[in-house]
């Protein structure tokens, strides 16, 4: 797969929270275009890691689905920055490494 796509409508159900298919995709090295809301956007951003699009412009879709296909070198750094990223900062290892810090913190 050379690309994931997560669009799904506006919607404040999906805005809230971040999908678990981001992480899966970034775990598998694939780049992805996912809808523009905002705190999606901040976070494909910051891990570098695919496009955000409109998810209501279809012409906007298309030419970003166009453009990382047509630009193999980039779908490639994204793809590598975005594994790096979930094993990075995502992993269940450093979840663990947060959930005991806030215990600790508690218990001082």
């Amino acid at each position: 797969m050379d690309l994931g796509l997560i669009i799904v409508p506006i919607s404040q159900h999906y805005e809230r929270k971040l999908p678990t298919k981001f992480f899966e995709y970034m775990l598998a090295g694939i780049p992805f275009i996912a809808s523009n809301f905002p705190r999606w956007e901040s976070f494909i951003n910051e891990n570098e890691c695919g496009i955000t699009v409109n998810p209501n412009d279809l012409e906007e879709i298309t030419n970003k689905i166009e453009y990382l296909i047509d630009n193999a070198d980039e779908r490639k750094r994204m793809g590598e920055m975005g594994r790096k990223n979930v094993l990075q900062k995502y992993s269940w290892d450093k979840e663990e490494e947060k959930l005991l810090q806030i215990y600790s913190d508690i218990n001082h």
